[in-house]
Order: C-alpha cells, then sequence, then structure tokens
C-alpha cells in the first residue's frame, strides 16, 4: 500500500490578523511574528526590518506574507488526499504516522501536484528519507540537485544543493518518526546533520519536487533589500521582471500561474500609493 502525505508547517504567524490588525492602525507585539528560537539564517533586526518594508512599500509586510501563504495554500489544495498539521500538532498523531512520507515545509513553499505519481514505485521498506530536485525561485533561478545525482528537469540554472536536505525537498519515511526524529528533522539545516549521524537510507527521485520561493519579503532577503533602503523598491522590480522573464519546461508547468501571482502581488507593492 502506498503511504499517504503528511505535510507539516513549521512555524508560521497568523499573517491574516497581523495584516488585518495593522491596516486597522492597531500596534503589532513583535512576538506575534518574530520565531520564539533562533533559526539559521533569521536576521536578528528583523522588527526594523519589517518597519523599513512598511515604510517603503504600497502593501504591508504582513498583507504580503499572508498573500504568499495563501499562493502556496493553493499548491497544497492540489493534493486533496494529503494531510496537513502544524509543527506543535504532529507529535500527537501517534503510531498512524507509519503510513505517511513526512514533509516539513515552510507556509510559503510550494509542491508539485505530481507529487503522489513520483512516490507511486517507492516501497516504504527500501528507504528513510526520499530526496528530490528543488527550484529556488529568485533573481537568479537556481534547481538545487544532490551533487552526483541528475534532474530531469532544470528551471533556470543547475546547482549542486548545498546540503543534503533543502527546504521542502525531503520526505521522511513514517516508520522512523518517533518523536526525536520528528525534532532534529524540522529545519533542513539540522535535519542534514542529523540524518548524516543516523545514517538515514536516503533515496534520490530525479524529478522536480516544488518550489522554495524566495521573495523580496523573505526574512533572509530583507538585510539585503534595505541594505540601502532608497533602492528597496528598485530590487523588487527587478526581481518581478527577472521572473516575468523565466522560461518554465512545459514538465513543470504548474509553476508557471504561481509565478504570476506572485510577480501581482509585489508589482502591487511597489504600485504609486492611492
Amino acid at each position: 500500500m502506498q503511504q499517504k502525505l503528511l505535510f507539516v508547517t513549521r512555524q508560521s504567524p497568523d499573517w491574516r490578523s497581523l495584516a488585518d490588525d495593522f491596516g486597522r492602525g492597531l500596534p503589532i507585539d513583535p512576538g506575534r511574528f518574530r520565531p520564539a528560537e533562533k533559526i539559521p539564517g533569521f536576521p536578528d533586526n528583523i522588527v526594523e526590518l519589517v518597519d523599513q518594508w512598511n515604510a517603503a512599500m504600497s502593501v504591508d509586510f504582513f498583507s504580503c506574507r499572508s498573500r504568499l501563504k495563501d499562493i502556496a495554500d493553493d499548491t497544497l489544495a492540489q493534493l486533496p488526499d494529503a494531510r496537513r498539521v502544524s509543527l506543535d500538532q504532529v507529535s500527537g498523531i501517534g503510531s498512524e504516522i507509519e503510513d505517511y512520507v513526512v514533509f516539513f515545509h515552510d507556509d510559503d513553499d510550494w509542491f508539485s501536484p505530481q507529487l503522489p505519481e513520483m512516490l507511486s514505485g517507492l516501497s516504504s521498506d527500501d528507504y528513510d528519507v526520499c530526496v528530490f530536485s528543488l527550484v529556488r525561485l529568485w533573481t537568479e533561478t537556481l534547481t538545487l540537485v544532490r551533487r552526483g545525482q541528475q534532474s530531469s528537469t532544470i528551471v533556470g540554472v543547475r546547482q549542486d544543493a548545498n546540503f543534503k536536505y533543502q527546504s521542502n525537498n525531503y520526505g521522511l519515511n513514517g516508520r522512523v518518526c518517533d518523536r526525536e526524529t520528528l525534532v532534529a528533522m524540522k529545519d533542513h539545516v539540522l535535519a542534514s546533520e542529523y540524518g548524516a549521524k543516523r545514517a538515514f537510507r536516503d533515496v534520490y527521485i530525479e524529478q522536480i519536487i516544488g518550489v522554495t520561493a524566495k521573495t523580496p519579503c523573505s526574512a533572509s532577503i530583507l538585510p539585503a533589500m534595505f541594505s540601502q533602503a532608497t533602492m528597496a523598491r528598485w530590487h523588487v522590480q527587478r526581481y518581478i521582471a527577472t521572473l516575468q522573464a523565466l522560461p518554465i519546461p512545459k514538465e513543470v508547468g504548474w509553476i508557471t500561474e504561481h509565478i504570476t501571482k506572485v510577480t501581482e502581488l509585489f508589482s502591487s507593492a511597489v504600485a504609486p500609493s492611492a
């Protein structure tokens, strides 16, 4: 029997309520969007960066993040048989987790609607972690491929992956998912170290699982965006133009409609204020 899909969302603030409150002029407690624990690559001055975004752009930071989450949710909606939980819910699933392949992801990551077909020939006896090619969408778009492996499709430029596992390109066999493993594997940087330590059996599937969508309001991008605040809108305009010109192979044509939604959002962000 083929294992089912379980998607576990890493820390995800309630962007919609943040956007609503900001729009009403209410004060925003930074604890509502700043991580409670340190995350690799997350800027310490996120509060200042958010303030800079809101001063410079025509769409506030929280509304942008809320819309990006909606776009990502649209990709998961194409997988109607999948189960979705938050990080704090996953440990309560119990022994039935053995029936699943578990994918950790950020709230703006995209997944291919062909994922069930990609997994259809995979036996739960033959692997601990399944790993895929992954598109990193940005002004220089890359397809991240594990060194020594191939990818059936390339979007942008092929690049060897920096880590054993990347953002949302790895799925855990539910049979290895005890509480310790779930905690250790939730972040891809820490998961890469833990997976090597445990000598997990990886199976590499040479297809694109989805997209880690870097945008101008990604936390890791904001420091560079506002290193020269007067150039921030230019960076967004460049991002839009680059994505609009990006060739998308027909094999992953599902990506196109989501890129269109992203470029529409950021075009609004740099449009003249009413």
